[in-house]
């Protein structure tokens, strides 16, 4: 076999050399932009290397990356129950929000409708979701504003997801360290158009707001967001962040649209739930729209949605609400009574939450009574006595006579009443 000695190759046209030789036998291949077939034992890909969305594909082979963005393989979505599959509360049963009031539909996140003159619409979490998805969040516009798609100076109807503290530190907001990230959903609307979000923190003085397209047909939204050098956010295990997707605002509620590259400037604002320009939603008796697969993630590029365990995300609701599902002799609390009251606890049914709770009764309260030997008392009020985030003691009134320093257990006797723990942001 005869060798061939040439330090250059040039093509019989060329005015440049495309293959240079070095004396180790290496070769640099000028202006190369594609190849379509690599056999080599080591390849090296140097810092400015750019992978495209097409992938790489490594049949046969082990593939070592230091990371994903920048960041960590799992738990890179920061947002909770983003595939919409946790409703504590309804059970995918539709709740309604008129003005001044506020709903959760699928849990952790709110629909919030204040100064909307008659604006009603109901939230549910329903099964209709894009391929690799089952649930989405889907609002429907049942009573619109009077007034159509024009909302007063200070209307606001949205969607928010609120982060706390713990969740976005990796993200050092408020700081000259502060990380770019990127949000991402699945959305579909009866009305096609452009509408807003509004990324704010916790005191409303920092926001970046965004539109996005969205089509009568499932479609993924990527929203780039550059990281933000100034503002506060909070560092525990308060609000620090909000998502806001605003259906329905008024001039006083929507900030300047800063686009979806990531290249836009965080402004100081007034709180703003929406988007200058957004398509107003609350204007359309029937009007529908839907999220799932919500994202935020640390970076300057989008990943696949990241699915975890249902009990895995099940517990991550809990430590914003959690309850005791009624029933015929659902037992909450172990106590005694006095007199016509009864004071008990317990821990919580779910474990520790973000913060001491408050204590509700969804439903009559009635339904829930405390019971000594042959004594059952329907309660008539419940104080909560200064419960801890991870255990309670409630005081129950009753018109029932019982007998004093006696041990007693309380219940709920009725599937339609339950108990609510709320530690929500």
């Amino acid at each position: 076999m005869s060798t061939l000695k040439v330090n250059k190759i040039r093509d019989t046209s060329g005015s440049t050399d495309a293959i240079t030789l070095d004396p180790s036998g290496g070769a640099v291949l000028a202006g190369v932009t594609t190849v379509t077939t690599v056999k080599a034992t080591t390849v090296e890909a140097g810092a400015g290397v750019t992978i495209t969305t097409s992938g790489i594909d490594a049949i046969g082979v082990a593939v070592t990356c230091a990371n994903i963005n920048g960041g960590q393989f799992s738990n890179r979505n920061i947002i909770v129950n983003g595939a919409m599959e946790v409703d504590q509360r309804n059970a995918g049963v539709a709740t309604v929000t008129s003005l001044s009031s506020s709903h959760f539909a699928a849990d952790r996140n709110r629909f919030f409708n204040y100064g909307c003159g008659e604006l009603v619409a109901s939230m549910q979490r329903v099964a209709d979701a894009p391929a690799g998805f089952y649930y989405s969040n889907k609002v429907t516009i049942t009573t619109p504003e009077s007034t159509g798609g024009t909302p007063a100076a200070d209307d606001r109807f949205s969607m928010q997801h609120r982060i706390e503290g713990y969740d976005i530190n990796r993200l050092s907001l408020g700081t000259s360290d502060a990380k770019d990230f990127v949000i991402s959903f699945y959305v579909k609307a009866s009305i096609a158009g452009n509408y807003g979000l509004a990324v704010v923190n916790q005191s409303g003085s920092r926001s970046y707001c965004m539109l996005y397209a969205a089509t009568t047909s499932w479609s993924r939204v990527v929203l780039k967001v550059p990281g933000d050098t100034s503002g506060t956010y909070g560092a525990v295990n308060t609000e620090a962040l909000a998502l806001k997707f605003g259906l329905y605002c008024g001039s006083n509620r929507v900030g300047p649209d800063q686009g979806i590259a990531g290249t836009g400037t965080w402004q100081s604002s007034s709180s703003p739930q929406g988007t200058t320009g957004q398509t107003q939603l609350g204007g359309t008796s029937s009007a529908t729209w839907q999220i799932t697969g919500l994202q935020l993630e640390a970076g300057t590029e989008a990943t696949p949605f990241e699915f975890r365990n249902i009990a895995d995300e099940v517990k991550r609701c809990c430590r914003y609400f959690q309850q005791y599902d009624g029933g015929s002799n659902t037992l909450f609390a172990t106590g005694f009574t006095a007199g016509n009251d009864f004071y008990g606890g317990s821990t919580l049914p779910m474990g520790k939450m973000r913060t001491t709770p408050s204590i509700a009764v969804m439903g009559t309260i009635s339904h829930l009574n405390y019971t000594h030997t042959g004594v059952a008392a329907n309660v008539s009020s419940i104080t909560n006595q200064g419960s801890g985030d991870s255990s309670f003691v409630v005081r129950l009134q009753s018109t029932t006579n019982t007998t004093s320093n006696a041990g007693a257990y309380a219940r709920l006797v009725n599937s339609n009443t339950n108990l609510e723990f709320r530690a929500e942001l």
